[in-house]
């Protein structure tokens, strides 16, 4: 199958809107599709850099699902150690 040949400046606007999706959330493989890529990985390739975002967001999500568990059990235990260690004290 022949590809058509596009002009730079469609191909420089092509990029930039599917780097646009990618920083929006847009799902890799809805992207992928777009593009015509024949993998995901060759998207993530191309155009991973506008994925920083997500980066971000993964990590913040984390936190906030992990950080209350940690500081919780932490507490936790802190409570069992000075109850078993300070039984006066309480």
């Amino acid at each position: 199958m022949e590809r058509k040949k596009r002009s730079p400046i469609m191909v420089i606007g092509f990029a930039i809107l599917l780097s646009l999706l990618l920083e929006n959330d847009t799902p890799v493989n809805t992207v992928q599709r777009c593009a015509g890529h024949s993998k995901a990985s060759v998207t993530v390739d191309i155009y991973g850099h506008a994925m920083s975002g997500s980066q971000n967001l993964a990590a913040d999500t984390i936190d906030e699902l992990v950080t209350p568990m940690v500081v919780s059990r932490f507490i936790d235990d802190l409570v069992v150690f000075f109850v078993t260690f300070f039984p006066v004290l309480t």
